[in-house]
């Protein structure tokens, strides 16, 4: 295959030689991707016909996210649904006119084959036949909602709540950011979701989806039931999950080993020399699809027969998620599981693991380096692992922003990359004082809301060839663009920011409606309960560094923390909370939200028991 990157260059190309394009669309943990990779795009004769016929397009999603958006909503307009891998002919402008998702080499079930759809899209295009879908770029605007965002935004989530956890039939995702806006609902007194909230937590710890020998959570999974799980596994859906667990362990005890799992899994797989983490690993392993997860009864009877004998048959059916080979299935006696989870992770460490691709994605980076904050307080090696994150993205900011991935040739960086950056920053600074992780975020963050931004619609992404492309309002398995942009400006507003309240504004009249904008929703929360503890004192001082830890013994979403030492000249100009209260002296503490602060205290017992106070109630 002559596969052109994408870029204006393979339209022109396109346009000189009077041909469409070819843009196949994937990712490289993406099963059905590597197959049509292996039957179509190896085949000679089959590459012969795409590349005489189209100039041939290789797209990465996770490093063309507005892209991808706009392709995959052009699909799903079209045929009411859409997948990986995405393969569509589009004309030299950009638009698609036909396509779908994965062909298989020779026609199959009712399916075309590749080369049937190819010919005649080149066939249609060469008569001039060809008709575009539907125009891509800044759609109509979406309709408004008051700044204060959804107006019940639980209700929505609960209105279409799965009785067995989660949310729809069918696959199963964990829809971690509808789990975490439930979360800081409980924090802050509605209780409505706690049961459901739990109940899919249950799910997602206790049966496929979640790796109970290798740590960390799978995709999703294919069945209803969450057992049989598709087997890749993404940082970004591990960094969510594990904050999930980790705000619910004091509450709910199998979360905080859960989260641990996850957390190591990111850190001893994924991790990279540069101290940031790769982007996911492979379905698809040497030995077959998910064969280092799976378990046949005969290899979990071999592996338990040392110890336990004649007793092993019963414990391998037990364990055994069916007949061939699949995930096993966790006895609910948690101390049975301790003694049995030796031996088996004693064969699984011999087999072959799936290849991991190191790819190191910016915003999923900054959400990992999110959960490894939120856990610094029960072992200081994630505090440590959390700022070796920061510190690889705070150096990858360039004067013309911070890029979509670590590394030489990388694109620009999404809106949803300088807010997931931005908002990190601000919580990597709680953990060190360190007042640059302040400046870059406000830095990020007014590169963000200086996008174009037309009114009505989203801030808007360079979509390339297909021209600007708004920025996502909705969640998926990950916060939307804009929903995470308006986290780090609620957090901002409440530092007392000037920028941020017009912007946050804005971003909030645009959220979603029946549950589909939680992030937006969560923003609108943090605005409403946000709190800041601002500490003022050389950074050395014992007394600044007690009253710091102070604040940091709560598990609170709504508190902003902020540490400045005022002998530093200009330290984090801009923000209000700081107005007449950095002078030299004696360290205090303040208690403010947005320009407004209670009279300070250098007593570190105070600082505690107003922190303490003011988070909420959690799930039990």
């Amino acid at each position: 295959m002559d596969w052109w990157p994408w870029g204006p260059a393979a339209f022109a190309e396109a346009r000189a030689r009077g041909v469409p394009v070819f843009a196949s669309v994937g990712y490289a943990a993406c099963h059905w991707c590597h197959v049509m990779h292996r039957e179509s795009f190896q085949d000679p004769a089959m590459a012969a016909i795409l590349n005489a016929r189209f100039v041939c397009v290789k797209v990465d999603r996770e490093e063309h996210p507005a892209v991808d958006r706009a392709l995959i909503q052009a699909l799903l307009d079209h045929d009411g649904e859409a997948g990986w891998p995405i393969s569509l002919f589009l004309d030299a402008d950009g638009q698609p006119f036909d396509g779908g998702t994965y062909f298989p080499p020779y026609p199959q079930s009712g399916m075309p084959s590749l080369r049937m759809i190819a010919e005649a899209a080149a066939d249609r295009h060469a008569r001039g036949l060809h008709r575009p879908w539907r125009s891509i770029g800044p759609g109509q605007p979406p309709r408004r909602r008051p700044p204060d965002g959804p107006a019940d935004p639980v209700a929505d989530l609960l209105r279409t709540a799965d009785p067995d956890g989660g949310w729809g039939g069918g696959a199963r995702f964990p829809h971690a950011p509808r789990l975490l806006l439930l979360l800081d609902a409980i924090a802050a007194g509605d209780r409505r979701g706690e049961g459901h909230l739990l109940r899919t937590l249950d799910r997602i710890e206790a049966r496929g989806l979640h790796d109970q020998l290798g740590g960390g959570f799978h995709r999703y999974t294919v069945d209803s039931d969450w057992w049989e799980p598709h087997y890749e596994k993404m940082l970004v859906d591990n960094a969510l999950l594990a904050v999930c667990l980790l705000r619910v362990h004091a509450a709910w005890p199998p979360a905080l080993p859960a989260a641990a799992g996850a957390l190591e899994w990111m850190s001893g797989t994924l991790g990279r020399p540069d101290g940031a983490l790769g982007g996911s690993q492979d379905a698809d392993d040497p030995a077959g699809e998910g064969a280092a997860v799976t378990w046949t009864e005969a290899e979990l009877r071999a592996a338990l027969a040392p110890r336990w004998g004649p007793g092993a048959a019963a414990l391998a059916a037990g364990l055994a998620g069916g007949p061939g080979r699949a995930p096993l299935r966790r006895p609910a006696d948690r101390g049975l599981w301790s003694a049995l989870r030796r031996p088996l992770a004693r064969v699984r460490a011999e087999r072959p693991a799936a290849p991991v691709h190191d790819q190191a994605i910016v915003s999923w980076n900054a959400l990992a380096a999110d959960a490894f904050a939120w856990a610094a307080p029960l072992d200081p090696r994630y505090g440590r692992r959390a700022l070796a994150i920061g510190a690889a993205l705070r150096a990858a900011i360039a004067p013309e922003g911070i890029p979509r991935r670590l590394g030489p040739g990388a694109p620009a960086g999404a809106l949803e990359d300088e807010a997931a950056a931005a908002s990190c920053f601000l919580r990597l600074h709680a953990l060190d004082g360190e007042p640059a992780w302040v400046e870059a975020a406000l830095g990020l963050a007014a590169r963000a809301i200086a996008r174009p931004w037309p009114a009505g619609d989203a801030p808007l992404e360079d979509g390339g060839p297909l021209g600007p492309v708004p920025a996502e309002r909705r969640c998926g398995a990950e916060p939307s663009g804009l929903g995470l942009l308006a986290l780090t400006l609620a957090a901002l507003e409440a530092l007392g920011w000037a920028p941020a309240s017009p912007a946050l504004d804005r971003a909030l009249a645009l959220a979603p409606p029946d549950g589909e904008g939680p992030t937006l929703a969560r923003a609108a929360l943090l605005r409403r309960h946000h709190r800041a503890l601002v500490v003022t004192g050389p950074v050395d001082d014992p007394l600044s560094m007690e009253l710091f830890a102070a604040g940091m013994r709560a598990v609170d979403p709504f508190l902003v923390r902020l540490r400045v030492d005022p002998s530093r000249p200009g330290a984090l100009v801009g923000l209000g909370a700081l107005e007449g209260r950095a002078r030299p002296g004696r360290p205090v503490a303040w208690r403010c939200a947005g320009r407004t602060c209670l009279l300070p205290t250098s007593d570190p017992a105070a600082v505690a028991a107003w922190v303490q106070g003011g988070a909420g109630p959690g799930p039990g």
